[in-house]
Parts: C-alpha cells; sequence; structure tokens
C-alpha cells in the first residue's frame, strides 16, 4: 500500500509493510533464505577495468574433496596469484578494487594464465572437521601491462564449505 513520499532531494514512492520490522532489499536468490548454504558466492562484480578477470568453479566444495577454480579473461601467459583470505575487504588497490582482506590472508596461491588467458587451480580441502562451515574470500591478481598499474584482477568469491 502507498503510504506516501520521503523527501531526501528527490522524490519516492515509499510503501509501507503491515510488518512492524523493516524489510531489506533482497535478491540474492536462496542465501536470504538459508544464509549457511555452502557454495560459491561472487560478490562485487561488474566494477570495469581493471577488474576484468572472472572466477567460476567447478563444484561446490566439501570436506576432503576438491574443485577445480577456473580464471578466465587474462592475458595469454601472464603469471599472478590467487589470494585466500579470512575477511572481505573492499578497497582501492592496484588501479581497481580489491575484495579481500591482504591483513587475515590465510594463503596466496601463485597462478599462471595459459595462452588463452586461462588459469586452473585445484583446491584440495583437508579431511578435517575443523573445516566445517568454514568461510573463505578469494580474488585473483593478473599482471597485466593493458591495464593502468599493472594488474587484472578478478571480482570477490566467497565460499563456505560443508561436510
Amino acid at each position: 500500500m502507498l503510504s506516501g513520499y520521503r523527501e531526501n532531494g528527490v522524490r519516492e514512492r515509499v510503501f509501507s509493510f503491515p510488518s512492524a520490522e523493516p524489510r531489506e532489499a533482497c535478491g540474492r536468490g536462496i542465501q536470504d533464505y538459508a544464509p549457511g548454504t555452502p557454495g560459491f558466492f561472487p560478490y562485487g562484480e561488474l566494477r570495469g577495468a581493471p577488474n576484468v578477470l572472472t572466477m567460476r568453479a567447478s563444484a561446490p566444495l566439501r570436506i576432503g574433496q576438491a574443485s577445480v577454480l577456473t580464471i578466465e579473461g587474462g592475458p595469454p601467459s601472464a603469471a599472478g596469484f590467487l589470494s585466500v583470505s579470512a575477511a572481505e575487504a573492499e578497497a582501492a588497490a592496484f588501479g581497481g578494487c580489491q575484495f579481500v582482506d591482504f591483513v587475515q590472508e590465510a594463503a596466496r596461491l601463485v597462478i599462471a594464465c595459459e595462452a588463452s588467458g586461462t588459469a586452473t587451480v585445484a583446491l584440495n580441502i583437508p579431511n578435517s572437521p575443523n573445516f566445517v562451515s568454514a568461510e573463505r574470500f578469494l580474488q585473483a591478481f593478473v599482471h597485466d601491462a593493458a591495464q593502468p598499474q599493472g594488474w587484472a584482477m578478478s571480482h570477490g568469491l566467497r565460499v563456505l564449505l560443508r561436510q
């Protein structure tokens, strides 16, 4: 039901709901209803150059199993690294946006692009109960002379493990 207008420099319609609790914008899908759902969840997409790399995984990670992470969009035969962090961030770095917290970085893996500009990383998770429901944040960085500060970067990728 329409309840009126709000003035904040631009007139916009405000809708009121019968609930007493404020409603937040949603649209991420099932994650809004089951926050503990394991898998790979991208964030910080559509940032533009130099955040031009894309990451995708072959399958959700499970304890004691492996998944392959594919990084696409890099220059041919370029080298770089994959940052695995315990916390996400959003900071200006390397001429673009850094989505992982280097201070809480858990691992830094060396990656190399093939002639097609694609790099793959095998993610092997040890069979340990310490990793159940662990959450990590990933971002790829590759040397790219075509970018303003010499680095191409990916979006962020949130990883939630399951048994």
